[in-house]
């Protein structure tokens, strides 16, 4: 929803700026964010490059994975409830996606065994990743790990 905001924010700004410079503008020149990539032809190739970011990642933690499998195995809260667009969905406390808590609640030795590994049997793999691998933080921000 922020990123949506910050997106419209963007595009209102663009759209003042062309209504302040509607004098002398070519009406076939392009317009918005097309005016931005077109200041790039006029430059040799290679010499210039241009990146606006449009959203923004609000990335969670290893500590927000272990709270809410913690509160969803005391059941205290959903799972479901992780979705976004379920109504009892807290976007300030509930950052990690459904899908990543999920993974994350899945039996240590079956998640394991997929890498050739011995996990430990009948255990959550965020129980094992906390209490036996002593886990304190995800390997990248907001990634489940070994990219599965």
């Amino acid at each position: 929803m922020k990123a949506v905001q910050e997106h419209t924010a963007a595009a209102e700004a663009v759209k003042r700026r062309l209504a302040e410079e509607e004098d002398g503008v070519d009406a076939d020149a392009p317009r918005g964010a097309f005016a931005e990539v077109s200041k790039l032809g006029s430059c040799k190739r290679g010499t210039q490059v241009a990146v606006k970011a449009n959203v923004s990642y609000g990335g969670y933690t290893f500590g927000d994975v272990d709270r809410l499998c913690s509160a969803v195995d005391a059941n205290q809260i959903k799972l479901t409830w992780l979705q976004s667009a379920h109504e009892l969905h807290d976007p300030s406390t509930m950052k990690v996606p459904r899908a990543t808590i999920a993974k994350w609640q899945r039996d240590d030795h079956e998640t394991i065994q997929l890498f050739g590994l011995r996990g430990v049997p009948s255990e959550r793999q965020w129980k094992v990743e906390c209490g036996v691998r002593r886990r304190t933080s995800l390997d990248s921000a907001g990634g489940h790990p070994r990219g599965h």
